[in-house]
């Protein structure tokens, strides 16, 4: 009976020398887990960042495009805008030597005239174009179009 107790005394000191073995082991796996699940929850956010990512480039590559579309049309009306002044430019140099070709009073104003009247004609028939390609109401959507342009500005 002795040696039946201390084998059941060797016994609870070897279980309760393990037990505190087998709770630091426990404790460690159960920081490891935690571990585990950190890395999983970070590469998951990290898989959805990325996965945003090219959402967000290909919406600034989009915004990007656009300014780029509106810049290319600005310089296509600058350079148009260009021409018509050199153009005009050129028209108002021959005027201007037509005028010192003429020496009498009546015979510059009766010039005048007829250049004021060749003006207007062709005003009409640009006005005439414009709504033509452009619609009756093209100059309020020139306007607005020009506003618009205005507030980039």
């Amino acid at each position: 009976m002795q040696e039946q107790f201390t084998a059941q005394s060797q016994i609870r000191d070897i279980e309760e020398q393990k037990m505190p073995v087998i709770q630091l082991r426990l404790s460690k796996i159960q920081d490891d887990i935690a571990f585990l699940e950190r890395q999983i929850e970070t590469g998951t956010r990290g898989r959805a960042a990325a996965k945003r990512r090219p959402d967000e480039l290909k919406g600034e590559k989009e915004e990007l495009d656009k300014v780029i579309s509106m810049a290319r049309e600005g310089l296509k009306a600058a350079e148009a805008s260009r021409v018509a002044a050199m153009e005009i430019a050129a028209e108002i140099r021959n005027d201007i030597k037509e005028l010192h070709g003429i020496s009498g009073r009546a015979e510059k104003d009766q010039w005048i005239q007829g250049r004021l009247q060749k003006h207007a004609d062709e005003d009409k028939l640009l006005r005439a174009q414009a709504e033509s390609l452009f619609g009756s109401n093209w100059e309020e959507r020139f306007a607005a179009q020009s506003d618009v342009r205005e507030q980039w500005d």
